[in-house]
């Protein structure tokens, strides 16, 4: 699976320590279709239709360079006006979008060729009904892979609605997208029991075919748990059986963390709150 007094000292210094005060920023208040431009944090950039700002998170949330995304309940409102990219479900005034976009990677491999992105998501405990079937589904945080001559097309971490004899129920759960556009679902948790907490999402990733682990098997894996007690909800490794190139490379791929779905007219309003975005290695572009 994935002290001496001094340090306890440190740590409980670090403990104490005020969160900064960061300037407020609103990026969209909905009623101006899709924007996108420079965010303040971790040279990302932002793309949104729906309610988006800088800070204005919930106090619940543990999260310190923290967006706020708002989305309407009402599929007439917040809408996209235009396609873009790097999604890989466009469609012009179908979907509801607020995201933050990690910066691509520079051109350099690293040494080990193993990329980690980090980043925390929280999602209000006010939204509760994600209507079923697979077009309804809201995506939080993914992975988007633009070389399709190597590995998957997307590796999402989604909330869906299913419905049959093996599962039925409300889930967070990871989507792993083949370039083909099929779609595998190797793991769930029930949404009831992520609303209202922190989560941490680690993505680990290899670069053309460098494997992420001892034993030489997974090009990726997908971690998340509770920040506050640390619980995991699930850990999701691709394998290089699969995908013996890999899953992505350096610079043709990016993470993206907010919300988006495609409106229906039974989903309610969604609020969620993320950030607290890391890399490693550091890509020399990317500047707090």
């Amino acid at each position: 699976m994935y002290a001496s007094l001094a340090l306890l000292a440190l740590a409980s210094l670090a403990a104490a320590a005020p969160k900064p005060k960061l300037q407020y920023n609103l990026y969209n208040n909905g009623s101006r279709g899709s924007v996108n431009g420079q965010a303040d944090d971790f040279s990302a950039t932002y793309h949104t239709s729906a309610f988006m700002s800088r800070q204005g998170c919930s106090s619940t949330a543990k999260i310190t360079y923290c967006y706020a995304a708002e989305l309407s309940g009402n599929p007439k409102k917040m809408l996209e006006t235009k396609d873009y990219k790097p999604y890989i479900n466009g469609g012009v005034g179908t979907h509801q979008r607020a995201y933050l976009l990690s910066q691509p990677y520079p051109t350099k491999k690293t040494g080990s060729g193993v990329i980690t992105h980090k980043l925390r998501f929280h999602i209000s405990s006010t939204y509760t009904k994600v209507p079923v079937g697979l077009a309804n589904a809201v995506t939080f945080t993914g992975l988007r892979n633009f070389n399709p001559k190597v590995g998957i097309k997307a590796l999402d971490i989604r909330a869906r609605t299913f419905t049959g004899e093996e599962t039925s129920g409300t889930f967070l759960y990871v989507a792993a997208v083949n370039q083909d556009k099929t779609e595998a679902f190797p793991t769930s948790f029930s949404l009831k029991d992520a609303i209202g907490k922190t989560i941490e999402v680690t993505y680990k990733l290899g670069l053309n075919g460098a494997t992420v682990d001892s034993q030489k098997i997974f090009v990726a894996t997908v971690t998340a748990k509770f920040v506050d007690t640390g619980k995991q909800l699930f850990n999701v490794g691709v394998t290089k059986t699969l995908y013996p190139k890999g899953v992505i490379d350096a610079t043709a791929h990016r993470l993206v963390f907010g919300g988006s779905r495609q409106v229906s007219s039974s989903m309610q309003d969604l609020k969620v709150w993320f950030g607290d975005y890391s890399v490693s290695p550091l890509p020399p572009k990317i500047v707090d």
